[in-house]
């Protein structure tokens, strides 16, 4: 089934030269000193330097992309519940003919069902092995998705999570067809009212986990207290959310003219939360907060009960032009339990 909005017919030489359109834009505007476009470059860029510098232009400023950066918790917290304030995208974005994040009436609830944790070795990848598929699989067991389409399901939802920095970070195109695709098949499987939780739950749900278990893995002992004390799980994540929100960067578009501060806001102006620097961790996303956090616990603490003594195995890797999520996408570890990684 074709979505009504999904526009097939952009050559991948349009597509790509407006997207490199966009990401040279951003270099140029960050190489002017720009924080924001800075952070939207995402190279190795030293965040809470830019955080910093960010809280330095006031509550509200106009960066040089264009988007009003919000910074201040007050007026961060108005912008993320104010029906003024919308989330589509304009009409030209890479994503909008697919519409990763429709709104929806509908709040995913918190999983009730447990995570297989089979067939893995000695050595594996959490993140890739673990974390993505079993985030997805407890959101289709949420959105009772028939067991013919699971592994469909699964595919789709862990595909479609780059859409994610996509948003206000031009992608690759490969990658940008690849969210195009995994948005489509989702469509095929569930609900527009399912949407959220399939895209933007997931990826938040997995960024979230993940950067949990890197935390952890840094210190064997703290790991191995969560194996003890699986309940712990959730206290872990609220301390993981303060330091290492999932979403840091929200954005909103003004859908008539309104003041934010001392500042006049035009319709169809750009406005983004800087989650980090606002310190508000999931509020921004109140539809899909409980089944992340909720998730993640219930993912982090299984993973910790089947695996005591699972240690580091190698560098970790981020995905690249990911200014919103920072995602880990691959993290090597490894079972000190078994005899051959010894």
């Amino acid at each position: 089934m074709k979505h009504p909005g999904f526009d097939m017919t952009r050559t991948d030489t349009d597509l790509g030269r407006r997207l490199l359109t966009e990401r040279g834009m951003h270099f140029l505007f960050a190489h002017g000193g720009d924080p924001y476009a800075a952070l939207l470059r995402a190279e190795n860029e030293d965040t809470p330097a830019l955080t910093a510098r960010i809280k330095e232009r006031g509550p509200v400023y106009r960066s040089r992309p264009g988007a009003w950066v919000v910074s201040d918790p007050e007026l961060a917290a108005r912008v993320l519940t104010d029906p003024r304030l919308g989330t589509e995208l304009p009409s030209g974005h890479v994503l909008a003919d697919v519409d990763p994040f429709p709104e929806t009436a509908w709040t995913a609830p918190a999983p009730t069902g447990g995570v297989p944790l089979d067939g893995l070795g000695a050595r594996f990848d959490l993140v890739r092995d673990v974390l993505r598929p079993a985030v997805a699989g407890l959101a289709a067991q949420v959105l009772t998705v028939p067991g013919a389409d699971l592994a469909a399901y699964t595919g789709y939802a862990v595909a479609a999570g780059p859409a994610v920095d996509a948003v206000l970070c031009a992608p690759r195109l490969a990658d940008a067809r690849a969210v195009i695709a995994a948005c489509a098949g989702l469509r095929t499987l569930v609900p527009d009212s399912a949407l959220l939780l399939s895209t933007l739950g997931v990826e938040l749900t997995a960024t979230l986990a993940a950067a949990a278990a890197h935390v952890l893995l840094a210190d064997p002992a703290r790991w191995q207290a969560l194996s003890a004390d699986p309940a712990a799980a959730g206290a872990i994540l609220d301390g993981v959310l303060a330091e290492h929100p999932p979403m840091r960067l929200d954005r909103r578009v003004a859908r008539e003219d309104l003041r934010l501060g001392a500042e006049p806001i035009a319709a169809g102006d750009e406005v983004v939360v800087h989650i980090g620097a606002a310190g508000i961790g999931l509020r921004g996303v109140p539809r899909i907060a409980a089944f992340t956090r909720g998730a993640a616990a219930t993912v982090l603490a299984a993973v910790a009960v089947r695996f005591p003594r699972l240690r580091l195995d190698g560098a970790e890797v981020r995905r690249l032009r990911a200014p919103v999520t920072g995602a880990l996408v691959r993290l090597p570890v490894a079972d000190s339990n078994s005899p051959t990684t010894h």
